[in-house]
């Protein structure tokens, strides 16, 4: 993995977590099943379909 993205997904990371917290937001919040499963289930299918 490039260095950009690693810095990418953290920036990206921190901007949720800290957004949330500034709304006054719980941790508990973000973890939502269903929702999670939403995209990583149509991030792979994506990635299984896409031409090499």
């Amino acid at each position: 993995m490039d260095v950009l993205s690693v810095v990418g997904v953290i920036l990206a990371l921190v901007a949720i977590i800290g957004g949330n917290y500034l709304e006054g937001g719980h941790a508990g919040a973000l973890l939502n099943g269903p929702a999670a499963l939403i995209v990583v289930g149509g991030t792979l299918g994506l990635r299984s379909c896409r031409p090499r």
